[in-house]
């Protein structure tokens, strides 16, 4: 299985690369696709999450709902983690993702 973190952002050209890196490291050697949804920040978002290995997809108006689904379009995943930003992802998302796919949970937070 193959996670795909979706990330809508506008304006996080501060932290959007940090928090791509950090996903990728924390997700160690899984299959984990990393997809930034922005809606054409000014502030060179779009530019940083590349830089941190991310895929990019420009969202013509800032809608995160919009944003999540024009991520969730283009995802490869078998499984969508949708995260803010700004958020700290646990050491331990890809482990938990999976235990919660095998014990039957088709969604959560």
């Amino acid at each position: 299985m193959k996670i795909s973190v979706i990330i809508p952002t506008l304006n996080e050209a501060k932290i959007i690369k940090q928090q791509v890196e950090d996903i990728k490291r924390k997700a160690g050697d899984e299959p984990v696709e990393i997809i930034v949804a922005d809606a054409f920040s000014e502030d060179g978002t779009a530019e940083s999450a590349k830089a941190g290995g991310a895929k990019v997809v420009s969202v013509e108006k800032s809608c995160r709902a919009r944003q999540m689904n024009a991520g969730a379009k283009i995802a490869l995943g078998d499984i969508f983690y949708f995260v803010h930003a700004d958020l700290t992802v646990p050491a331990s998302f890809v482990q938990d993702i999976y235990s919660a796919v095998e014990e039957g949970h088709s969604y959560g937070c």
